[in-house]
């Protein structure tokens, strides 16, 4: 990142602007070709004559709609909003958003012996790579006190405090694990999202072993307390402790955070509940493209960023192949 500060908000929105995000990078290029930027206004149809798309219907800041009527459209919502659309517009309502692919991360707070100072650093700026076959991945997470008291918010207040005031010797860590169980998101009325989640044992026997090699790496490391994401779990302080806790925990404990959606609106064959084609259009649709993370075919095992980017560029440059 160019003129990084370290500020370690890296996830809640960078406040020295240094972040490498739309706002600095595509949006400006599109800007200067061109684009018209509507910040607030919000699409909530794709309207098509059952064949073909022809525009969207979108609702402004102040409440007002507008059709806008295009040649075509290009469908970025994200793994969420994405099949919701297509779910509202009745385009591949059924399959769209049946499948969506997560990774789900576990959050442990890891306590030193000496001052580590992890809010002066930033995210993720080092990551293990060893049971990358696995389908797990560790390494460091940002810290601040408002993303500490977060993990927390489900233990006893002095559980908190005790902690908050070790803020110097504390490092946040995340373990992502990739699970088989996959989730599902349906749009309801009144423009929210309904999403599940089906855990199954294996996936339950993923987290204990993910969690089992993220405290050996801790302890290792010189940690002397680890507090895991179960709010009803004590404090772990030595690996007998964590072994312990991976016999004890029951799936429905697990205090897990979702991220890297995906593969809910999946390229491939129709027949095999692929929602669009190998150029990111809906099956049985014209002038609609979909270029987010939801036309992932599958889940990726790391951070799909580099993918959903790889993808979108790919089905733009299709289109504008003749």
């Amino acid at each position: 990142m160019r003129d990084c500060l370290h500020r370690n908000r890296c996830t809640t929105g960078c406040t020295s602007g240094a972040k490498q995000s739309m706002t600095v990078s595509y949006l400006p290029q599109a800007e200067a070709l061109g684009a018209e930027i509507r910040p607030g206004t919000r699409v909530v149809r794709v309207l098509h004559d059952g064949r073909t798309a022809r525009g969207v219907l979108a609702v402004g800041p102040d409440g007002a709609r507008t059709v806008y009527r295009a040649r075509a459209v290009f469908l970025a919502a994200g793994p969420l909003g994405t099949p919701a659309l297509l779910q509202r517009s009745r385009i591949q309502h059924r399959a769209a958003g049946r499948r969506l692919s997560l990774h789900v991360n576990l959050r442990t707070i890891a306590r030193f012996p000496e001052p580590v100072h992890a809010d002066r650093g930033t995210i993720f700026t080092a990551q293990l790579k060893e049971f990358g076959d696995q389908g797990v991945l560790i390494m460091p997470a940002n810290v601040s006190r408002g993303s500490l008291a977060a993990a927390l918010a489900g233990r006893p207040a002095p559980d908190t405090q005790r902690l908050l005031a070790d803020f110097d010797h504390l490092g946040v860590f995340t373990t992502q694990v990739r699970l088989h169980g996959t989730a599902a998101v349906r749009a309801v009325p009144g423009g929210g999202l309904l999403l599940r989640h089906a855990m199954t044992a294996v996936d339950h026997g993923a987290l204990c072993d993910a969690f089992r090699k993220g405290a050996a790496l801790l302890f290792a490391a010189g940690a002397t307390e680890l507090t895991p994401p179960v709010a009803a779990a004590p404090a772990l302080r030595s690996p007998a402790d964590a072994e312990e806790f991976c016999r004890r925990v029951l799936p429905r404990d697990w205090e897990l955070v979702s991220v890297h959606g995906m593969a809910s609106a999946a390229m491939g064959a129709a027949d095999r509940a692929g929602v669009c084609d190998a150029d990111g259009r809906p099956h049985g649709f014209r002038g609609l493209r979909v270029c987010d993370a939801s036309v992932l075919p599958g889940v990726t095992g790391i951070s799909p960023q580099g993918t959903i980017t790889a993808f979108a560029h790919e089905i733009v440059s299709r289109f504008n192949t003749p």
